[in-house]
């Protein structure tokens, strides 16, 4: 960015006012001032700049739970109760699920016809909060 110091508070204020909505679309601004007001003008845009830091460690935290939790590298069954009824919300233990039936068992269609059904369920769910989070707003 260009040194605003020496511009018109006019120019500086639609400066402010671009820099304000780029953080609201999500993307990260990285701003260095030296003057006390426009470091508060950059204090107030950590929030929106810290919202993206949050969905990312929701991911990397999240993410690593729900394998844990499908039965890749321990069986389901040998899990405690209250983690193999949390499996049952879990996509990906039913992804693994079929996937083990298929290549381990041979199974068919019939076989795996239910469980492709509750993926499909969980699909059209997911879906369907995708659409109504990222609807445009007008």
């Amino acid at each position: 960015m260009s040194q605003i110091s020496k511009v018109d508070p006019i120019t500086r204020r639609q400066f402010w006012e671009m820099i304000y909505e780029t953080a609201h679309q999500g993307l990260t601004v990285f701003i260095t001032r030296h003057y006390m007001d426009e470091a508060e003008y950059c204090n107030r845009l950590k929030a929106g700049i810290a919202y993206g830091y949050i969905q990312k460690i929701v991911q990397h935290v999240y993410s690593p739970v729900f394998i844990l939790l499908s039965g890749l590298f321990t069986p389901i069954e040998s899990m405690p109760t209250w983690a193999q009824k949390i499996t049952w919300f879990n996509p990906v233990a039913w992804f693994i699920k079929v996937i083990r039936m298929v290549l381990l068992k041979g199974s068919g269609w019939n076989d795996v016809q239910p469980y492709f059904l509750i993926i499909s369920i969980f699909a059209i769910f997911t879906n369907a909060i995708a659409v109504l989070a990222y609807k445009k707003r007008a």
